[in-house]
């Protein structure tokens, strides 16, 4: 596909999903505004067809309901149908996905959403072709996961997003949905990363787009149960944490989070 010249707002996404589950109203609100978005998703390299899956690789397949040769080509397609529906740009760095970047050292949900393996380089590798990317476009504004729920791959991508930051570039955080719903995630992740983040947040109300967000997640067909439990799931969540959000009034948000001093 061709790319824009300039973006005004680029989205680093972990996965397939993340930054349509957690800022697809903005991203809807903003496409509206004819600004031009991408997503750019990190987590999308097909891994090699002579290296077998591991077991917790073939676990997360059968609960996806996707053949094991056709999963990142499966996933692709549903990003496609979710970028269509917010009108925003796809653009897809091919770093493999965790459970198959290392396979030996990823085995389950717990070491998955745990420390980062001493091995695993995503951090550093990313952060260099997103320095490079940067120069490119150097008007846009950048969001990043804040690593709340520490998947492996999320806390890569902040810390990669840390080190762009360094660079001047305009940085903001984002909320990593449905993560963030569980009580105490947000609290937990900002206490963390006080030693070196000074955030204040900023709420973006999605009253208009959040119809918009709903149907673009429907795109990740095979995430919905494992994430959800299913569609209507899917749906009250969204709404409910949406509306949490944008407690000091009527209506649904989003929030993001700014630093309160240059970086």
């Amino acid at each position: 596909m061709t790319y824009a010249t300039s973006y005004d707002h680029i989205y680093l996404s972990p996965h397939f999903d993340d930054a349509v589950l957690s800022c697809g109203g903005m991203i809807a609100g903003q496409t509206a505004r004819n600004q031009q978005v991408l997503v750019f998703t990190i987590c999308s390299g097909i891994p090699s067809a002579t290296q077998p899956f591991s077991a917790f690789a073939h676990y997360l397949h059968t609960t996806w309901n996707l053949e094991p040769g056709h999963v990142i080509q499966s996933r692709l397609e549903e990003d496609h149908a979710a970028m269509k529906c917010l009108g925003a740009e796809g653009f897809y760095a091919g770093f493999l996905d965790a459970i198959y970047r290392h396979p030996q050292a990823y085995v389950d949900d717990e070491t998955l959403f745990g420390r980062i393996a001493a091995e695993d380089t995503l951090a550093r590798d990313l952060s260099a072709m997103l320095i490079g990317c940067a120069c490119k476009f150097p008007t846009a504004t950048w969001y990043a996961p804040l690593g709340i729920g520490h998947h492996v791959d999320h806390c890569g991508t902040y810390h990669a997003a840390r080190r762009l930051l360094e660079t001047g570039v305009s940085m903001v955080f984002y909320e990593d949905f449905p993560y963030v719903a569980v009580t105490g995630a947000l609290q937990a992740r900002l206490q963390e990363i006080a030693a070196t983040e000074s955030l204040v947040a900023q709420v973006i109300g999605i009253e208009s787009t959040l119809e918009r967000k709903i149907e673009a997640i429907k795109a990740y067909t095979s995430q919905l149960e494992v994430l959800f439990g299913g569609v209507e799931p899917m749906v009250q969540a969204v709404m409910t944490y949406a509306r949490q959000v944008q407690s000091q009034s009527e209506g649904y948000a989003e929030r993001i989070w700014r630093h309160s001093d240059p970086a």
